[in-house]
């Protein structure tokens, strides 16, 4: 179409349903896109425009897009392509093709206007990145009540952690306590042990010393002194013992 007015955008607009991207080719200065009848297509128009078709990429194949184009980035949710100064009519086409091409093969507007545009940086690309929403007041509550949540949690989880280490002073405090005990009682039944092992060796030479000349005859020289003198003892108590009988007797 060489003779286009803003109508003729209108009614292919209507016609065209939801577009990824909306592509203006003309000529263009500050006041905007220059038409057919020789009247601008504004900012606003440009802006109208794309929203009416859902568009998600401007594409502004003109010179000097870079003047409107903060003020079509602030009214529109659109990625912009556009030119940073003046481009010749081969520039424009060339690019316009090759843009085309980059896209239908990447399916991305980024992938496809890194492989097209020229390295001069006549054109540029501005992603919309969108903006965060400001949070409801409902969503505030929601997120001071989140917060204080997993503010207590962690209060939880420190007052955890040190009975968790108190819990584990007192175990070790118990274990070396527990081990000392184990420690003297070992050694308590060693004494025993050593106690009962010498009782026995007396009884058993007790039992040696009861025993019958013929059964166990000993050598007089084997007799300990001590023992020869306990004996002398008891033999004269037990001669005393009849001497004090017979004196009973005799009476």
């Amino acid at each position: 179409m060489d003779f286009v007015v803003d109508r003729d955008i209108a009614h292919e607009i209507t016609q065209a349903g939801d577009c990824d991207l909306f592509l203006i080719l003309a000529h263009a200065d500050k006041d905007g896109v220059l038409l057919s009848d020789d009247t601008y297509l504004t900012t606003e128009a440009i802006g109208q425009y794309a929203r009416a078709i859902n568009a998600k990429t401007i594409y502004l194949n003109t010179c000097n897009s870079a003047l409107f184009v903060n003020r079509l980035a602030i009214i529109t949710s659109c990625s912009i392509i556009y030119t940073a100064g003046e481009v010749t009519d081969n520039e424009a086409i060339r690019f316009g093709i090759l843009f085309a091409k980059a896209l239908s093969v990447q399916g991305d507007i980024e992938a496809a206007f890194k492989l097209a545009a020229p390295r001069d940086r006549k054109y540029q690309c501005r992603l919309y990145k969108p903006q965060v929403k400001p949070m409801t007041v409902e969503e505030i509550r929601q997120f001071e009540q989140l917060r204080q949540s997993l503010s207590n949690t962690d209060h939880n989880l420190i007052g955890l952690q040190a009975s968790l280490e108190r819990l584990e002073g007192v175990i070790t405090e118990s274990n070396a306590a527990t081990r000392m005990e184990i420690a003297l009682l070992r050694q308590r039944n060693e004494y025993h042990e050593k106690s009962l092992d010498a009782t026995a060796r007396q009884i058993e030479a007790l039992k040696d010393l009861t025993k019958s000349p013929s059964q166990n005859p000993l050598p007089t020289q084997a007799i300990p002194s001590k023992m020869i003198h306990i004996y002398g003892i008891a033999a004269f108590v037990f001669g005393l013992l009849i001497f004090l009988a017979l004196l009973r007797l005799g009476q």
